[in-house]
């Protein structure tokens, strides 16, 4: 996805150990991996929601050119020509 090598995943991993600290880094590492699960769910939900919404108007919009329009039945005509 990145195209990160292995000996770049190590250099993050070390720096990482560094600057956070043996004993905060799983804390951070969990919390950093429930956000990228939120914002990738939160995505998800938000691409389904706008496909559905687009699956919408594309019927919607068929619907329309394959109906014409209703005809008027006979006594509306009548009540609206008194």
């Amino acid at each position: 996805m990145f195209n990160i090598g292995f000996t770049e995943m190590m250099v993050i991993a070390a720096l990482a150990l560094i600057l956070i600290g043996p004993k905060q880094l799983p804390e951070v590492a969990r919390n950093l991996g429930r956000l990228l699960n939120d914002l990738k769910r939160s995505a998800g939900s938000f691409t389904d929601e706008l496909k559905s919404q687009v699956n919408l108007d594309v019927q919607e919009e068929l619907r329309k050119r394959r109906l014409p329009p209703a005809p008027e039945k006979e006594e509306q005509k009548k009540e609206t020509d008194v």
